[in-house]
This record gives structure tokens, C-alpha cells and sequence, in this order.
């Protein structure tokens, strides 16, 4: 019904209803300080909202396909969309202003995530991509894919620069990757 919904989680009712988007919405994410959501739909477009009032705050525009993901940093300055154009981009929360397009993926960008201090950002598409600040350089990462003999989905890893050559191995990457970096 191209809308957001935000629950009371403790009764179940629905606190807020957030219309504006005009196709579906794909991907949700509070603020820090929980007074904002972010959200990302099929129109091409991330909607800021205020939590309190419903209000949409800002309408930020310019990928070219679908928005897949959206995601608060930590200091909740920014915030960060994956479109189905392969790009990243990363938006000013004041202003709405697009700071910087991270291109490289060959793919469509189903996850973005940014790490505890908002100093990398986690990408993935058919693959992982770790970006450092500043000017969200690309990391050199490498995924790897195994199976265990008891398990019918293949597991997925990254290895990670480093000079230890640490390997991280866990089907749930993108949340769990910050304790590795």
C-alpha cells in the first residue's frame, strides 16, 4: 500500500501511518535518537520522516532505479541508499544533499550498513563491498562461499585486508561484520 507503518511493539497497535511514497516501500531505518525513519521504495526515492508527527521531512531524489536499502549512520548525520542502478548513495540529513555516489558494484544493491563510528559503510550486491572514509575509498575485500556437510544453503565469509589475513565466516555478514574490522 506504498506506506510505513510504525508499531507500538509492546501492544501491537499502529502508532503512525507514513504516506507519501508511490510505490512500494522496500526498506525502513530509524535514527539513533529515534526521532527520524528513513525509507526506500520502487519510486526511486528516500523519504525522511518525523517520527512524532508523520511529517515528511525530505524527499531525496536521484537514483535511477529502485531504492533496496536505507540505512541511519551511527552519529545520525547521514544516510546511506542501495539502488537497483549498482550505486550508493549518501545523503545529508540536514540538508538533503547528496554528499557522495559510490559506484563499483556490477550489480544491484540489495544491503547497505554502516559500521559503529559511521567510518566504513558495508555494501552488498552479487558481492561485498567495505568503503572507508574519507571519499568512501573501496576496501579490498574478498567473499568467499563454502558449504557445510549438514547445512542445505551455502554459508558465506569475507576475507578482509589485513595483516593477520583475519577470515570471517557467517551467513548474517553485514550485521555481524563490525566486530571483525
Amino acid at each position: 500500500d506504498n506506506t510505513v507503518k510504525l508499531w507500538d511493539v509492546t501492544s501491537g497497535e499502529c502508532l503512525q501511518t507514513l504516506e507519501g511514497h508511490s510505490r512500494n516501500v522496500t526498506s525502513v531505518s530509524f535514527s539513533p535518537d529515534g526521532t527520524k525513519v528513513a525509507s526506500g521504495s520502487f519510486d526511486k526515492t528516500v523519504k525522511l520522516w518525523d517520527v512524532t508527527s508523520g511529517e515528511c521531512l525530505l524527499t531525496l531524489k536521484g537514483h535511477s532505479g529502485r531504492v533496496n536499502s536505507v540505512s541511519f549512520s551511527p552519529d545520525g548525520t547521514k544516510v546511506a541508499s542501495g539502488s537497483r542502478d549498482k550505486t550508493v548513495k549518501l545523503w545529508d540529513v540536514t540538508s538533503g544533499e547528496c554528499l557522495q555516489t559510490l559506484e563499483g558494484h556490477s550489480d544491484e544493491v540489495h544491503s547497505v550498513s554502516f559500521s559503529p563510528d559511521s567510518s566504513k559503510i558495508a555494501t552488498a550486491s552479487g558481492d561485498i563491498k567495505i568503503w572507508e572514509d574519507p571519499r568512501h575509498r573501496e576496501l579490498k575485500v574478498t567473499m568467499l562461499c563454502f558449504r557445510r556437510a549438514n547445512r542445505r544453503r551455502p554459508d558465506f565469509g569475507l576475507e578482509l585486508p589485513s595483516e593477520a589475513g583475519r577470515k570471517l565466516y557467517n551467513p548474517d555478514i553485514l550485521r555481524k561484520l563490525w566486530e571483525f574490522l
